[in-house]
């Protein structure tokens, strides 16, 4: 399963993002004809998921269950930390720090939500992850997040805005966002909800303080990456404390 998984959102999401770039060239991102293509390379795990599940013999309501499976309010409140790591960068810059209208951050958290964490869950936390926990927690945290960044490299061979923040950066700390994302997933029983709030947040963090002029992507990446280290260490201790698997 984890060979067919990986080969499908990988093959499905570089060649949609080749496609993507003969269309929109330098403007790729901007273009709408590029649009689906660019949707189907970000949904691209998650459609790996579908068809994994359903060659497994499975049903659909089986991947989607822990979407809905109840977690405490400790695992939501750790959901939310990627915005508290934003606060406490954007007290590091001197700029204007309004946070916009209710509909404008509506329609930013919407965009973010689409292009991103319900795209990509189902298959990083919902399906690769618990088939590689079976080798170890902290191992499958490391090696979830080595793959999740790696996906992401053809972006620095695209114009897209990726291509601000230097890739280790970027690397380091997706593997950290993996370690803390594993630790709520373990805390959760396997409940996929906090891991969608958690990867927004993520974004909508770091995208929140370019739109209100804090730093550039970039600066926020290093000055935040402290906090996700600590956070990724914490929770790589915890998972090492033998907690137990999350349960079907």
């Amino acid at each position: 399963m984890i060979s067919l998984f990986l080969a499908i959102t990988f093959g499905v999401s570089w060649i949609a993002g080749v496609l993507a770039f003969r269309i929109g060239g330098d403007r790729t991102f901007e273009a709408p004809r590029a649009l689906p293509l660019l949707l189907l390379m970000i949904w691209s795990p998650d459609l790996a998921a579908w068809i994994v599940t359903a060659r497994a013999g499975d049903s659909i309501e089986t991947l989607l269950a822990p979407l809905w499976r109840s977690a405490s309010a400790v695992v939501w409140l750790g959901a939310l930390t990627p915005l508290a790591i934003a606060a406490a960068v954007a007290r590091r810059h001197p700029t204007r720090l309004a946070p916009g209208r209710p509909g404008e951050l509506l329609a930013f958290t919407a965009f973010n939500l689409a292009m991103g964490p319900t795209g990509e869950e189902l298959g990083w936390r919902g399906v690769l992850l618990p088939e590689l926990a079976e080798y170890g927690l902290v191992a499958a945290g490391v090696v979830v997040g080595v793959i999740w960044a790696i996906w992401h490299a053809p972006l620095w061979l695209m114009p897209s805005p990726h291509r601000a923040i230097p890739f280790p950066l970027f690397f380091a700390t997706v593997v950290c966002f993996s370690m803390t994302m594993t630790a709520l997933w373990v805390a959760g029983n396997g409940a996929l909800g906090p891991i969608v709030v958690f990867h927004l947040c993520a974004n909508v963090g770091i995208g929140w303080l370019e739109l209100v002029d804090g730093p550039d992507a970039a600066t926020a990446y290093r000055w935040a990456l402290p906090f996700h280290v600590m956070l990724a260490l914490a929770a790589t201790a915890w998972l090492l404390s033998s907690p137990t698997m999350p349960a079907g």
